[in-house]
């Protein structure tokens, strides 16, 4: 099979880093498209390529490959004629990925922390329940069985010298990770991380929702009117059947 390169030089090694903001953050929220890429991260790969890793046929990947394109966090390092089809290998656009933290203060609005949370917890929920539906995760089993998720929350009272240890270990569980993620040759199941060490107030929290919360006297009070919209209204028609606009969760 004969190969020629059209007018398309090879792409230097990529840069070091690269600063995103909320809107690539929210972009990179969905699995197949960090995916995609860390996969790219090592060595220019087709789409072909990157979906056999996946196990998934190549036509459910062009879309996100051009989401990240657009985006800036792909590059077409090549392009190769391949029986008079043009064969595109994509790279990743850096090797790492960071924040551009002013856009993420709290000074800047609410899109940047809602960007954190929709990629680091929102998605990891809907990844969870939906490797349930699919039957990959059976909340019966217990580790070490691969089909048990671990999904824990601890609330505790740390110095400052514990903290800083407690930040590096999920830092180093995190970059492990995220290294056998970008491997050329990547082995085994699918399996996702989610870490998040960070300060707490429950208490203070509840007060201050408590506070947010309109008392009976701010609350707007409809003149209740009985058949034809005049006069009192009986008393049955003043009973109002209240009915929880969402399902109580169990836990």
């Amino acid at each position: 099979m004969s190969r020629i390169t059209t007018h398309r030089p090879a792409a230097p090694p990529i840069p070091t880093e690269r600063f995103i903001g909320p809107e690539e953050l929210r972009l990179l929220a969905d699995p197949v498209r960090e995916h995609l890429v860390n996969a790219l991260v090592p060595r220019a790969r087709t789409v072909a390529e990157v979906a056999e890793g996946l196990g998934c046929a190549p036509t459910r990947l062009y879309r996100h490959v051009q989401l990240l394109l657009d985006a800036g966090l792909l590059v077409v390092e090549r392009e190769v004629k391949v029986r008079g089809v043009v064969e595109r290998h994509y790279r990743a656009a850096a090797r790492t990925l960071r924040l551009r933290r002013p856009q993420f203060a709290a000074a800047a609005g609410d899109a940047g922390i809602e960007a954190i949370l929709a990629y680091a917890l929102d998605q990891s929920r809907r990844d969870i329940a939906g490797a349930v539906a699919a039957g990959h995760i059976d909340p019966l089993h217990r580790h070490p069985d691969p089909r048990a998720v671990l999904a824990w929350r601890c609330v505790a009272r740390v110095t400052a010298a514990e903290h800083a240890r407690l930040q590096k270990r999920a830092l180093a569980l995190y970059n492990e990770v995220e290294r056998l993620g970008r491997r050329a040759a990547p082995q085994g199941a699918l399996f996702a991380l989610s870490v998040a060490l960070f300060p707490c107030d429950p208490v203070g929290q509840r007060a201050r929702r408590v506070a947010k919360a309109p008392s009976a006297g701010d609350r707007p009070r409809a003149r209740a009117r009985g058949p034809g919209g005049s006069g009192p209204a009986t008393v049955a028609q003043r009973t109002v059947r209240r009915t929880s606009r969402h399902p109580k969760e169990s836990r």
